[in-house]
């Protein structure tokens, strides 16, 4: 699927509409589709009436703190997220991914940019030929579905979560550098190394959910690796 073929429908979470305003237009002229919304509850209602492909969240909004809003939309949707910011890189964007988003931009973004952010997300969501399961012990991952499991119970993974935990199994026993597992992660180099700490940190959590540890190995110097030889996992 070429670039200029990509197309999606883009939720915009926001009651800034002048900053809506402008990375709508460069949405539409990209051929992707628009809904907008102010507020988190009408955000709510639209996502059960029809799921965007992604969704567009302003962490500055009118009736409900940003990132408690995307707390409500991770309980019932894994729709690729992308936060909007006033702050550039830093504390908001920590807490964002580890809450569960998948990228992260300044609110004064540049809307071409801003479209290739979002294109890099419809790529990774889109599949075409059957793609390689992976199995690292009791994890068994299955990028066709974007669905990773340990013993048949699902982990429940953001979008560059499970790019990056797929990138480590599909390479198991190989040390990765932060820059190659944020490529994988985000389709791009565009954000900060650390970012790459914090997916991990969100994977180990929820692996420990299911009596999973070890499997991802911090590599002084480089970055991580999956472990070769499986993992500890109780029975």
């Amino acid at each position: 699927m070429t670039a200029e073929s990509l197309t999606g429908r883009v939720l915009f979470v926001s009651g800034d509409e002048t900053m809506t305003d402008r990375l709508a237009r460069q949405c539409r002229r990209e051929h992707l589709g628009v809904v907008r919304v102010a507020t988190a509850d009408e955000a709510a209602s639209q996502l059960r009436a029809e799921a965007p492909d992604v969704i567009a969240l302003d962490l500055d909004l009118p009736d409900e703190d940003g990132f408690d809003a995307m707390r409500r939309i991770r309980e019932t949707s894994d729709v690729p997220l992308i936060l909007l910011s006033e702050n550039g890189a830093g504390v908001d964007e920590v807490v964002g991914l580890t809450l569960g988003a998948d990228d992260f931009v300044p609110r004064s973004v540049v809307p071409r940019l801003f479209v290739a952010r979002i294109k890099a997300l419809l790529r990774r969501t889109r599949t075409g030929a059957p793609r390689e399961r992976y199995r690292v012990g009791a994890l068994e991952l299955d990028p066709g579905r974007f669905r990773a499991t340990v013993r048949g119970e699902e982990l429940d993974l953001t979008l560059s979560e499970f790019r990056l935990l797929e990138a480590l199994a599909r390479d198991a026993g190989m040390a990765l550098s932060r820059r190659q597992l944020l490529e994988a992660a985000s389709g791009e180099g565009g954000t900060l190394e650390r970012t790459v700490d914090v997916h991990v940190s969100n994977i180990r959590r929820k692996l420990a959910r299911h009596g999973v540890t070890g499997l991802l190995e911090t590599v002084r110097g480089v970055g991580y690796r999956a472990a070769a030889r499986g993992f500890d996992a109780r029975s």
